[in-house]
């Protein structure tokens, strides 16, 4: 069973490239296993291989990360804009969606 978490705190967001993305996860104990670029959105924004912070950060501020243009039309207050969804498997696979 997934579940699934909507991250609407940008610096929330942000920090959780340091504590998830940059190394490794709770389900990865003692292994480095940086997070990896997947999926056909990442494919149109010319993302692949692992993923870096500025890439992450950019994507958390609704801007592409090549050209540091809006992503999307529609941009919420502050903490109102879902910055990603955790997407979270209780087993040790683990998918990640941002939005």
């Amino acid at each position: 069973m997934f579940t699934a978490v909507a991250q609407k705190n940008l610096a929330d967001a942000e920090g959780y490239f340091d504590e998830h993305l940059a190394q490794n996860d709770y389900y990865a104990a003692g292994e480095i296993r940086p997070g990896q670029w997947i999926g056909a959105g990442a494919e149109r924004l010319g993302l692949n291989n692992a993923v870096t912070r500025d890439q992450f950060h950019a994507l958390c501020e609704n801007q592409n990360p090549n050209d540091n243009k809006r992503l999307t039309l529609r941009q919420e207050k502050a903490n109102q804009r879902r910055v990603f969804y955790d997407f979270t498997c209780p087993h040790r696979n683990q998918f990640r969606c941002w939005q």
